[in-house]
C-alpha cells in the first residue's frame, strides 16, 4: 500500500521535444494528462504549468523517471 501512495504521489516524466531535427527541449513533468503531436500540457517539477501548442506535428519522446 505504501509503495502505491507513493508512486501515485511522486510519478515524474522526462518529454524531449524536436521542433526541428536539430533543435531539441527537454522537460521535466510532475503531471502530463495531455500529449499529442501538436499539443503537449502538464505541470512541471517545479510547479509551473506548461503549455505548447503547435499547428505543425513534432516528435516527441515520452520517458517515465519514476
Amino acid at each position: 500500500m505504501k509503495e502505491w501512495l507513493l508512486k501515485l504521489l511522486l510519478d515524474e516524466y522526462e518529454v524531449t521535444i524536436w521542433v526541428d531535427p536539430k533543435n531539441k527541449s527537454t522537460y521535466s513533468f510532475k503531471k502530463l494528462p495531455e500529449v499529442s503531436a501538436n499539443h503537449v500540457k502538464g505541470q512541471l517539477i517545479s510547479g509551473e504549468f506548461f503549455e505548447i501548442r503547435t499547428q505543425e506535428p513534432f516528435n516527441y519522446l515520452i520517458r517515465q523517471v519514476r
